[in-house]
């Protein structure tokens, strides 16, 4: 949930037709997940990944991972934990990308 203030920075900085943010939650549980998005008040869509099909298939090795994808479909930023200087990352990708 570190990420969680950022990612909703995020969200009232860059309308949903210009930024689509997906978590991908691995709650035990869907319910899990329910609550989850119900307690922090997250506005974005939320997926459960409950067979870590979406983790393997992106090779997730660490929460939270910060995945950036292109319109045509290219990863252009990867990166793990939320600190100051990947923040400046994520948003100097989305400025040149946006």
């Amino acid at each position: 949930m570190e990420a969680l203030p950022f990612i909703k920075k995020l969200r009232n900085d860059y309308s949903e037709n210009k930024l689509e943010i997906i978590g991908i939650n691995r709650d035990l549980s869907f319910k899990g997940l329910q609550n989850t998005v119900t307690n922090k008040n997250i506005k974005w869509r939320n997926i459960w990944d409950e067979n870590d099909a979406i983790t393997n298939l992106f090779g997730v090795t660490a929460i939270p991972t910060t995945i950036l994808i292109n319109k045509e479909g290219i990863i252009i930023y990867r990166g793990t934990g939320i600190t100051p200087q990947n923040e400046k990352e994520i948003l100097e990708m989305l400025n040149k990308n946006l």
